[in-house]
């Protein structure tokens, strides 16, 4: 073996093994950011489908929007269940994008709140009186891009406040 071979060698086995760490770091990073897109959209289809299920069975909702919006401050649904009533009280925390539960049968609650989605970037609550319905947006970014997931209740039967 000459020395231009080693040389040679040496070289090859060099461009093998970065390429082979770049390729390994590459997929380390792919996997990474398909896990947060997951995790994001997850995050706010569990917060959608939260809210349409409590709402669904409150006989009785508050609605607080923050001032001159449809992003949600506070949503309060009064439901009887056979132990008596239950106040269920989401939150929406622009500051730490999260959505918050919470709930006891002592209106207010004191006993704190429950993070139940993070990564929020916005949630909408719209009430729509002509047709009776509540309908919620969800945003989550995803690789940088809003995405907004949608969904309705219909509030024909319930006290609004």
């Amino acid at each position: 073996m000459t020395l231009l071979e080693l040389t040679l060698a040496l070289f090859l086995s060099g461009v093998v093994f970065f390429s082979a760490g770049n390729l390994l770091v590459y997929g380390v990073r792919a996997g990474g950011a398909h896990v947060e897109t997951q995790e994001a959209f997850e995050s706010g289809r569990i917060g959608l489908d939260f809210l349409i299920a409590q709402t669904r069975t409150a006989n009785e909702i508050k609605l607080s929007n923050i001032a001159g919006t449809d992003i949600l401050r506070r949503l309060d649904l009064r439901v009887e269940t056979p132990s008596g009533e239950h106040v269920y009280i989401f939150r929406y925390d622009r500051a730490v994008k999260r959505l918050d539960f919470g709930g006891s049968g002592d209106y207010p609650f004191t006993s704190g709140v429950n993070e139940l989605a993070s990564g929020i970037e916005r949630v909408e609550a719209r009430l729509d009186e002509e047709r009776r319905m509540l309908y919620f947006s969800v945003a989550v970014a995803l690789h940088g891009e809003e995405t907004v997931l949608n969904g309705g209740v219909d509030i024909r039967y319930k006290k609004i406040s």
